[in-house]
């Protein structure tokens, strides 16, 4: 039998705290979901291929300062994307949300680890392919493990939280201008209703019948009121 190794590399996404291929990131859905397929289909292969004798394995680095990582670059693709966009998401969105979605991706771009780091991608890349003991996962540096175990230790809602504090605080058009429009709630309890007796409580009204004392509806008095009929 033989061995074969076969590396299958996951991109991050342009945030620097864990791989796209485990975790999505709000406003890189489609990026991240092309990196689970990424992670899916090693998983898959190298489960399928252990009765060959072959070896699959994904490395899946964070960030670094590479051509995919230039904030130009990835800044002229968000301008003619949205250019391209219809009237009304232009308009549901609106400039200063889009500003500071540009804001946030350069926020990101920036924590990007320096190319001469890139190394660590390649002696992983090296090791499962001619390693004398090549590991199923690799995730280059001992930084990224450290928080990618950190977020998955995480429970769900704490988790959503901190994806969503990375991105854009300024909200959408629609939403801002709906804000504007619609009155803030207000307590009940503090509204003074004249006609009401001072110290009166709310009254609960129920949409099943209330059998008891002073019922509105009178209770069954036979089992065989009790029964459907059909």
């Amino acid at each position: 039998m033989y061995q074969l190794c076969l590396a299958c590399v996951s991109l991050v996404s342009p945030v620097y705290y864990a791989p796209a291929g485990r975790y999505t990131f709000p406003g890189f859905t489609a990026y991240s979901m092309s990196k689970h397929a990424t992670v899916s289909f090693g998983d898959g292969l190298r489960l399928e291929m252990q009765k060959w004798g072959i070896s699959v394995h994904t490395v899946e680095p964070t960030l670094y300062r590479t051509p995919i990582s230039q904030e130009g670059r990835i800044h002229s693709a968000l301008d003619r994307f949205w250019q391209e966009c219809s009237e009304d998401v232009k308009k549901s969105y609106g400039d200063e949300y889009i500003k500071d979605f540009k804001t946030t991706i350069s926020n990101h771009l920036n924590k990007a680890k320096p190319s001469e780091k890139i190394k660590e991608v390649i002696d992983d890349m090296v090791d499962a392919v001619a390693g004398n003991d090549p590991k199923t996962r690799y995730v280059p540096s001992v930084v990224t493990q450290i928080r990618a175990k950190l977020l998955s230790s995480l429970p769900e809602n704490l988790r959503d939280h901190f994806f969503l504090s990375s991105q854009p605080q300024t909200p959408p058009a629609y939403v801002a201008e709906r804000k504007k429009k619609q009155p803030s709630l207000v307590d009940p309890r503090s509204i003074v209703d004249k006609t009401r007796p001072p110290n009166a409580k709310l009254e609960r009204v129920f949409s099943m019948p209330n059998w008891g004392k002073n019922e509105m509806t009178p209770s069954p008095k036979t089992d065989a009121e009790l029964k459907f009929k059909f």
